[in-house]
């Protein structure tokens, strides 16, 4: 019985050192696993800041460079001649007239 309880102690200790182990471990598994989501959401949320600043600040500013470039693009373009269809369909008339003149002529000789 005596030695029975010298070693009751020891295993007394040796169980608080086991269980202490435990719980430490156990506290830096969810320190561990709280950090992960707080950066997580602290990434998910200057994301999300950033976009709206983009979004106010330089949204308008690029959609405004990109009418005015739209404008210069369109004053770049060559004004389109309004004759030319006209010019076109002229041509056409004239060349299947002389066509039909050349074909009688060669008939009638």
């Amino acid at each position: 019985m005596l030695r029975e309880s010298q070693q009751a102690p020891e295993a007394e200790s040796a169980f608080t050192q086991k269980t202490v182990d435990f719980a430490s471990t156990h506290i830096v598994r969810r320190a561990i696993d709280v950090t992960a989501k707080t950066l997580d959401t602290q990434i998910l949320s200057m994301q999300s800041a950033a976009r709206e600043i983009f979004i106010k600040a330089f949204h308008p500013v690029v959609n405004q460079v990109l009418a005015e470039l739209a404008h210069l693009a369109r004053l770049a373009q060559p004004r389109r001649n309004p004759w030319v269809p006209w010019l076109t369909h002229g041509a056409a008339f004239v060349t299947g007239a002389a066509l039909t003149w050349l074909v009688a002529a060669i008939w009638v000789r």
